[in-house]
């Protein structure tokens, strides 16, 4: 078994926060255990300095508060401690601190001793999984194969959170040794171990352990992404393709990947397919880039369509001018997607009235009216955030002027 050197640049406080404030994932990202990271600095933060400001023996954690003793942690004091929660009690966090720093220095081996001790133990079930979720994500990065070998029985399952922690552990590991992480997952699939346990029949994660291998050939070896990709059946195929594929790719290889969804992800269903995977990558750097991705593709006028909805779609309308902002977006799909520009304009507006509905009416009108067309509206009026302002929303629907479909937006309102 292949053995990975560790790094401590591990995201801060993520794992004490898994335990410490029982955050339960549910497809949570980086950005936000970070955010919740800095939230929990800062109360220590504060609890350091009014203990500073009385006397070293209140600052002190309270005898016998430590969780640790040598290498042995005492799992069943920490259960009484992960309900700190809001109160800020300065030795139940640095009891949290403790038990990171031991984790962080023991051996892959004696992660996996732990979770034997865990296992074992009669824990509420809420906590057993926070503390297995919590050695998971250490151990996944001092050794990924031992820690996926050791939680191969939940690939299975589809609940986010562990999906999600299994998925990056994958991504990392195929990132340095994509070899070994192929070969492991070809022998895992093989065995069953990604057998959907859902009505649906979807594997989560064989999809996105699918698609990270496919992101790292894609930007190093296009013979062996191809071949992966002809392996995969259907639907499998389709949504691995869905996926990120763009994010790890060099300027200059952009159109071979897109002829390559193109020519697996099926009859009539290339350029939503192609939209979902490349929109995050060609909308990184603003509308401009964005522009010269669909020429460096050679989008056709179906996939413009897609891509740029698609990238208009990222585009945060909260902002202090989201009018402003609206424009910019509509201007530039008028030049990239002229076809799809007023449906795209009406999307935009239809999630600025999730909060902002008279604003985004007003827009809507006015684009109607300047334009001639009633596409603006109409995507308007069939968005969330006017079906959730119903009594607001419904005098707009007389503005229609197509007949036809002013009727089909009138009977969603009626409830018909």
């Amino acid at each position: 078994m292949r053995r990975m050197k560790f790094s401590h640049s591990y995201p801060p406080l993520a794992a004490l926060l898994l335990v410490a404030t029982g955050i339960g994932m549910q497809q949570r990202g980086i950005a936000e255990l970070e955010a919740r990271n800095e939230t929990l600095r800062q109360r220590i933060e504060r609890a350091e300095h009014s203990a500073d400001s009385t006397t070293a023996t209140s600052a002190a954690p309270a005898a016998g508060s430590s969780v640790v003793t040598g290498k042995r942690i005492d799992w069943r004091k920490l259960v009484t401690l992960k309900a700190y929660g809001n109160g800020g009690d300065v030795g139940a966090v640095r009891a949290m601190i403790e038990l990171q720093h031991t984790l962080l220095d023991l051996s892959p081996q004696e992660l996996v001793a732990q979770l034997d001790e865990i296992a074992a133990l009669d824990l509420p079930g809420e906590a057993k999984r926070d503390f297995e979720n919590l050695i998971l994500q250490i151990l996944g990065q001092k050794d990924p194969q031992l820690a996926l070998d050791r939680f191969a029985g939940r690939l299975g399952s589809n609940q986010s959170g562990e999906t999600w922690r299994l998925t990056m552990i994958f991504q990392q590991w195929a990132a340095k040794d994509i070899g070994a992480a192929a070969a492991w997952m070809d022998k895992q699939i093989e065995a069953g171990a990604f057998e959907s346990k859902s009505l649906e029949g979807k594997n989560e994660s064989r999809k996105n352990f699918e698609a990270a291998l496919i992101q790292e050939w894609v930007s190093g070896d296009f013979v062996a992404a191809r071949e992966r990709v002809a392996t995969l059946p259907e639907p499998l195929r389709s949504d691995v393709l869905k996926q990120d594929l763009f994010s790890k790719l060099k300027a200059g290889n952009e159109k071979e990947v897109a002829d390559l969804i193109r020519g697996n992800a099926g009859s009539g269903n290339a350029a939503e397919v192609l939209a979902q995977s490349s929109a995050r990558y060609a909308s990184k750097d603003g509308y401009e880039r964005a522009g010269q991705f669909l020429k460096t593709i050679e989008a056709n006028a179906e996939e413009r369509n897609a891509i740029a909805a698609q990238v208009v779609s990222m585009s945060d309308w909260l902002q202090n001018d989201p009018a402003s902002t609206i424009a910019t977006a509509r201007d530039w799909a008028v030049r990239e997607a002229p076809e799809a520009a007023e449906r795209i304009t009406g999307d935009a507006l239809g999630r600025l009235a999730n909060t902002r509905f008279d604003e985004a009416a007003k827009l809507a009108v006015q684009y109607q009216e300047s334009s001639g067309d009633d596409a603006v509206l109409v995507s308007f009026l069939k968005s969330d955030g006017a079906l959730i302002h119903p009594d607001q929303a419904r005098p707009l629907v007389g503005r229609i002027a197509d007949p036809v479909k002013r009727e089909e937006v009138r009977k969603q309102f009626s409830g018909e």
